[in-house]
């Protein structure tokens, strides 16, 4: 069977047609109709503020004990081993997960194989689970007590730590 082209309305060659959707080039223009100006922007600007002040907060906190050594001060000893880590995570995490998602999505996509259309729906499926929960499920398995470190302990693995340092 051979599989429809996205771009193709099936067979027909014919252009659809679609109403083009006018877009304000600032979003506290006036509206033409009220004349009024859209003031949601302001009010976002300030929930932003209001939930980013905790970070800042740890910030200025991490700031203000000082980069000196000797003084041992949050910024001198933990803040740039902490950048370095965090940094690190990021790219990996980010080459990782990009080189694997392109891989399986052009795979799905331009292929027809047993189970297509299971893992077209499959690689969607970490989408739904929220990143909290998921990180908690990884780590109550893979803890010194979870399932999966009692059982490697049980068939002779216990003398070393594996899977989650």
């Amino acid at each position: 069977m051979k599989r429809q082209r996205w771009w193709t309305n099936s067979g027909s060659t014919k252009a659809r047609r679609t109403r083009a959707i006018p877009i304000a080039s600032d979003s506290n223009t006036a509206n033409l109709r009220t004349g009024r100006v859209r003031t949601w922007p302001v009010g976002s600007i300030v929930l932003v503020g209001i939930v980013g002040l905790p970070i800042l907060w740890l910030a200025a906190a991490a700031v203000s004990a000082g980069f000196d050594p000797d003084g041992g001060g949050l910024a001198a000893r933990m803040l740039p081993t902490a950048l370095r880590d965090t940094g690190l995570l990021m790219l990996s995490v980010g080459l990782i997960t990009g080189v694997l998602g392109l891989t399986s999505a052009w795979l799905v996509t331009h292929f027809e194989f047993p189970g297509r259309r299971i893992f077209a729906w499959a690689l969607v499926l970490p989408l739904a689970v929220p990143t909290y929960l998921a990180a908690y499920t990884f780590v109550e398995f893979f803890r010194f007590t979870g399932p999966v470190q009692s059982a490697l302990r049980d068939r002779g693995a216990g003398h070393r730590r594996l899977l989650v340092p």
